[in-house]
C-alpha cells in the first residue's frame, strides 16, 4: 500500500494517485496506555487497524473521473460548510 506516495501525489502533484491494480494491506497498530489501572492489567494496550485497497472501488470513483483535484476539493469545501 503506497500511502505516502498517494499523500505525496495529492498534496505536492494536486493529482489523483493511480488506481490500483491489486490488492494492497496496510497494518497500523497503536500502543497505548490506559488511563485506568484496571485496564491496563487486563489489556495488552494494542490495536491493530487493517487497510485493505482492492481494485473496485473505481465504482465509487467514478463521480470523480470528470472532475479536477480542485473542483473535487472546492466541491468538498462547500459540503464541509453545510449544516448537519
Amino acid at each position: 500500500f503506497q500511502y505516502e506516495d498517494h499523500i505525496a501525489a495529492l498534496v505536492n502533484d494536486r493529482a489523483w494517485p493511480d488506481s490500483t491494480r491489486a490488492i494492497s494491506e496496510l497494518r497500523l497498530t497503536i500502543e497505548y496506555e490506559s488511563a485506568s489501572g484496571w485496564s491496563r492489567m487486563f489489556s495488552s494496550g494494542r490495536l491493530s487497524v487493517d487497510i485493505v485497497d482492492y481494485p473496485g472501488e473505481w465504482l465509487l470513483d467514478l463521480p470523480l473521473l470528470g472532475k479536477s483535484f480542485a473542483e473535487f476539493s472546492h466541491e468538498a469545501f462547500e459540503m464541509a460548510v453545510l449544516p448537519v
